[in-house]
């Protein structure tokens, strides 16, 4: 699986991030499953401590994500419905 984090909003003043957007895909025999979300965080009083935002790490806040199973299943039912359509999109004029 390949996640990549697709860009991060944070408060202007002290640079908390709030906001992770965020896309997974996986390849399979020519298929690609693709997926993205948005995670949003608050700094509560048991938060560790503050990371400046300009050392942040792609791996580092991936791993905030918790990314989990329920996404691996979802990029694996992406690629089982391009293997087997259950829907097709097309005109009839246009073939």
């Amino acid at each position: 699986m390949n996640i990549t984090i697709d860009k991060m909003k944070r408060d202007a003043i002290d640079g908390v991030v709030t906001s992770v957007y965020w896309s997974a895909s996986l390849e399979e025999g020519g298929y690609t499953g693709y997926t993205n979300g948005i995670k949003s965080f608050a700094r509560g009083p048991s938060s560790p401590t503050l990371i400046p935002f300009d050392k942040l790490t792609e791996i580092e806040v991936i791993g905030w994500l918790g990314i989990n199973d329920l996404i691996t299943d979802a990029l694996n039912a992406d690629i089982a419905e391009q293997k087997t359509p259950k829907t097709i999109f097309g005109k009839p004029w246009s073939r």
